[in-house]
């Protein structure tokens, strides 16, 4: 195989993984919608952060109830002390630490004022810890205060207000928010692995058979290249929206579906046998070549099913890289089959 055919044969198999990334990646967000993950993931985080690991959430709920977090829920979810809470998806550093000052303001009933001084701030914390018996309450109450001390540590004497508490309890939001953004992505890639292995057994997506088909077929990859350079490089193709330009007939001629059963990917052709010195054999031996014959197919069938398989797999992990991966692959192949793309035409006349 020459380099342009391994070229082609590569945006082919790119250009067939992104529109199969596509269709992954529309049915993860609906079933994230459908699931509420987004809302119960910032859910465990805030309760990370107010209360520790393994807390009911009793103070995230009173959180949760201020009129800024509440306006930016469009729906509802529950805490782990079945309380219906909104659910916001998403809120705001700043909305989260002047609701989150307000609320302890209500619930410790520590009068401050944002004029105040931090340290005797930090006085009114201490006092209120003592008196506290819940744990999870103490708990907050030495995130609070320790975010504090750093805000005092950072600040000249002249600057000692508790307004710079607000931006402390932001910038400690916005790390903690990034830790459960990183569980959250990895969760998602867990669940495109196995959406993406679902679709790949739908669609009979293998990717060693595409490879086969795209290697072997000139006419499938022309074909394949030429609707990839359509899409992708003419009309400046980059999201699903152009997908829907497809007709059923081009998606037909991919390498991919329940054409037959079994597939073609499993289909073992009949092995010809030799005749060595035009001697017929005897009964015995035509007997232990029908056998030895019929284990050699059962055998080749079986690997078959296990490489389709192990197709399916290789194309699950394909597809968890998500579209904007392939994407950008798919251009940079285009640019290098290209040696750069054309300028645009100029017209001359006037």
């Amino acid at each position: 195989m020459n380099l342009p055919t391994l070229l082609n044969v590569a945006i082919g198999l790119v250009f067939i993984y992104l529109t199969l990334s596509l269709f992954v990646s529309a049915l993860e967000e609906f079933l994230a919608g459908l699931l509420k993950a987004r809302a119960k993931n910032l859910r465990d985080g805030i309760i990370n952060l107010l209360e520790g690991r393994g807390a009911e959430g009793e103070m995230m709920g009173k959180l949760y109830h201020h009129p800024l977090i509440r306006s930016l829920s469009q729906g509802r979810i529950k805490n782990k002390l079945q309380q219906i809470l909104p659910s916001p998806s998403y809120i705001p550093s700043d909305v989260f630490s002047t609701a989150l000052l307000e609320v302890l303001k209500r619930e410790y009933n520590i009068d401050f004022d944002y004029s105040d001084n931090i340290q005797s701030f930090v006085d009114k914390l201490e006092q209120h810890k003592q008196a506290e018996t819940s744990p999870r309450k103490r708990y907050l109450i030495n995130n609070i205060a320790a975010l504090a001390r750093q805000a005092e540590s950072r600040l000249t004497t002249t600057e000692l207000k508790v307004r710079h508490l607000h931006q402390e309890i932001s910038k400690w939001f916005d790390q903690s928010m990034e830790r459960a953004s990183g569980s959250y992505k990895r969760q998602a890639k867990l669940w495109a692995f196995i959406l993406g292995l679902g679709v790949s057994v739908i669609f009979n997506a293998d990717t060693f058979y595409m490879i086969h088909r795209l290697s072997s077929d000139q006419e499938l990859r022309i074909a394949v290249n030429a609707l990839t350079t359509r899409l992708i490089e003419e009309q400046n193709c980059r999201d699903v929206s152009c997908f829907e330009q497809l007709s059923l007939d081009e998606m037909l001629s991919l390498p991919i579906g329940w054409s037959s059963f079994p597939p073609p990917n499993v289909q073992v052709k009949e092995q010809k046998q030799t005749v060595w010195d035009n001697n017929v054999p005897d009964n015995n031996t035509r007997t232990q070549e029908q056998s030895s014959g019929s284990f050699g197919k059962f055998s080749r069938q079986v690997w078959a099913w296990f490489r389709m398989m192990l197709g399916w797999v290789v194309t699950a992990l394909a597809l968890a890289m998500g579209a904007p991966f392939w994407f950008d692959v798919l251009n940079k192949f285009i640019n290098v089959r290209n040696v750069g793309r054309k300028p645009p035409r100029i017209d001359l006349e006037e």
